[in-house]
């Protein structure tokens, strides 16, 4: 088993939870009458739903939950959001609904859709058009060059200065710091978008984010990057657990700075994780704590659903 305490810790800052626990329960409505998502998606009003009108919500809601970061009330801002956002069909509904492939939905099909003893299944145009989706929205923050591929190191590179310039808007303010921490995770970004990269080659295509979520959806798919990418989430990743809990900024987490966050292990759990005895978790440590055998455990919880999975760069995009 991994070490879960900690990586609870580091949630708590860096990785947004699912979107169940944005909303306040399994279904978000703690009893209330369900939404009805149709009519919330439809923003036109002309009956139908559109490729277009998803992709378009999915924009606006990244940028919602990205200025919570800076409000005086996170908490509130966040679940306004996830309100005004969190009840509607999704872009894999959408897909699958869509029986005819034309990028249109209308109620007759959305509900039609869910009759009968079998769910409705993603065609391979299905899996094509979610591929398109997320990777144009991560090329609309992150190919920086706009050759049409995001490099590794491109990716890397807009994601910190993304990060940080929030973090330099946020100012002094250490409660906005770390809710950017948590709105603009380097980290979180990296760990669905290295795994695209199906050939290691320090590029992500379109063609392997189609080729990716097909995979994904079918559960053929490895749930953490390979190779020098894995080097790399795992870099990152550690630099911003210290980014937020190293307060005295020796590169190494303290028991008391991880008190300072409301986590306390036993000195059972604490000697499991302290290989060394010293006191003190070392970057190694941090990473076996935060991924050892996570790979056998399936995907992370996407944001809406970041990925994103939400993501594309975005807190709150699907995979």
């Amino acid at each position: 088993m991994r070490n879960t305490w900690l990586l609870a810790a580091v949630a708590a800052f860096a990785f947004a939870g699912p979107l169940c626990a944005q909303m306040g329960g399994d279904d978000g409505m703690d009893g209330e009458e369900m939404p009805d998502l149709f009519k919330n998606t439809d923003t036109d009003g002309d009956g139908k739903i559109s490729l277009d009108e998803i992709k378009k919500l999915r924009l606006e809601r990244t940028k919602a939950l990205r200025e919570a970061a800076f409000s005086d009330d996170y908490d509130k801002a966040r679940s306004d959001a996830w309100e005004k956002y969190g009840a509607i069909v999704d872009l894999e509904e959408f897909l699958m609904c869509d029986m005819d492939d034309d990028n249109s939905l209308t109620r007759k099909e959305y509900e039609g859709a869910w009759e009968g003893e079998d769910y409705p299944k993603h065609s391979d145009k299905d899996f094509e058009t979610l591929g398109d989706v997320y990777f144009d929205e991560m090329a609309a923050d992150h190919d920086t060059d706009k050759d049409g591929k995001i490099g590794v190191e491109e990716l890397v590179t807009s994601l910190k200065k993304q990060r940080d310039a929030a973090a330099e808007k946020a100012g002094e303010d250490a409660e906005k710091r770390k809710n950017v921490m948590q709105s603009y995770s380097v980290s979180r970004v990296l760990r669905d978008a290295l795994t695209m990269d199906l050939d290691v080659d320090g590029t992500i295509t379109r063609e392997e984010a189609r080729k990716y979520q097909k995979a994904y959806n079918e559960g053929d798919v490895d749930y953490l990057p390979k190779g020098k990418n894995l080097e790399i989430l795992h870099k990152e990743s550690v630099d911003e657990v210290l980014l937020v809990m190293d307060t005295d900024k020796d590169g190494n987490i303290s028991r008391e700075e991880l008190a300072a966050i409301g986590e306390k292990p036993g000195d059972d759990e604490w000697k499991k994780l302290d290989k060394d005895g010293n006191g003190k978790l070392d970057q190694k440590e941090i990473i076996a704590a935060m991924f050892e055998k996570e790979g056998e455990e399936g995907p992370s919880e996407p944001e809406e659903a970041e990925t994103p999975k939400e993501e594309s760069g975005s807190e709150g995009s699907e995979k």
